[in-house]
């Protein structure tokens, strides 16, 4: 048997050493790579782009130089997904051609919807460093694109916005495209 005094002083001891790995395990988990501008600017280019997600506020469009219009919209977040050694779909800054398309929405006289293609940005990837993300998400690394549309005329219409990514192999990766109606003010 074990005296009183030395369980006590073994239950202590063991408390410790619990309290001390959890801490280590919380104290280590909280800390983050760092990741600065270098480091993105530096990261490797993904050439393996099998799937594109957007993510749009409710109402993307924004004014533009100080207009009181909207004169572009924002894709709050794109991610050009390639799988990981796990297999796993995950955001990278890719090697390749980004391109947006904005199309006007309109009813022919069947009352069917055709597209028409009012204005498209291309972002190699030196023009689409400085929307890098700066920070992964669970999703990866991404974009944040800003597209100005200039005199397009959009304002009150409904539009379609839609991302094609261009790999350096000839394939080319679409996006589901993402219905909205411009604001007119």
């Amino acid at each position: 048997m074990w005296p009183r005094g030395q369980i006590s002083l073994l239950y202590t001891e063991r408390k410790r050493v619990l309290l001390g790995v959890i801490g280590a395990i919380l104290i280590a988990g909280c800390v983050e790579p760092t990741t600065g501008p270098v480091q993105i600017a530096q990261a490797p280019l993904e050439p393996n782009v099998i799937e594109i997600a957007t993510f749009f506020s409710a109402n993307p469009f924004g004014p533009v130089g100080g207009s009181s219009t909207p004169g572009g919209f924002r894709i709050g977040a794109l991610y050009l997904m390639a799988p990981n050694e796990q297999g796993q779909s995950v955001g990278v800054f890719a090697d390749g051609i980004i391109h947006v398309y904005l199309y006007s929405v309109e009813k022919d006289a069947e009352g069917m919807s055709a597209r028409h293609l009012v204005r498209d940005w291309t972002f190699d990837p030196v023009q689409a460093m400085p929307y890098r993300a700066k920070k992964a998400t669970v999703l990866g690394y991404g974009y944040q694109l800003h597209c100005v549309w200039g005199d397009a005329d959009v304002l009150g219409r409904d539009v379609e916005i839609e991302v094609h990514f261009a790999r350096k192999d000839g394939r080319l990766i679409t996006s589901t495209p993402k219905a909205f109606k411009v604001p007119k003010a």
